[in-house]
């Protein structure tokens, strides 16, 4: 009995590991598919902006960021496909909420898996001690079927003999 509430404590925390490091997985891959779509859409935005005709080249500081100022150029046609400064920001604040939120409940899971192993740790002793005494026990009533055994045989044997 004891070894089976082992077995089964010992099964939940693999079981509760393996749904944490899904959940981690996830995220992970949702926080590489937002940078990749940020570096895409800055991408984007520095190609255009530098692309444009009747331009001259961008100041420095505008080609690092990609941004262009809000009046200039080619008017709907030109910008239909960029994000303005204040979008992107917006993009990346949602993206490190997000970040945020799959740490809280990474740490969290971490939390719970660090309560679950301190629980099977701290009961441990418990179950081998149990163990131990129901191997005791069971050889001590291994010992004691087979000399009731043997009694019976003698008793079978005077039996006869009488």
């Amino acid at each position: 009995a004891a070894e089976g509430e082992a077995r089964a404590a010992k099964a939940a925390l693999r079981e509760s590991e393996a749904r944490w490091r899904r959940e981690v997985g996830g995220s992970q891959q949702e926080r590489m598919r937002l940078r990749a779509e940020v570096g895409s859409l800055l991408q984007r935005l520095n190609t255009k902006s530098t692309a444009r005709e009747g331009e001259g080249p961008p100041s420095p500081k505008r080609a690092r960021t990609g941004v262009t100022p809000v009046g200039s150029g080619g008017g709907a046609a030109q910008g239909a496909g960029l994000l303005s400064q204040t979008a992107v920001y917006a993009m990346y604040h949602d993206a490190e909420a997000l970040v945020r939120e799959e740490r809280a409940r990474a740490d969290a899971a971490e939390a719970q898996l660090s309560r679950l192993a301190d629980r099977v740790q701290a009961a441990l002793p418990v179950y081998q001690e149990r163990s131990s005494r129901l191997d005791s026990v069971l050889e001590a009533n291994a010992a004691l079927s087979q000399r009731a055994a043997e009694a019976a045989r003698q008793v079978e044997a005077t039996k006869r003999e009488a």
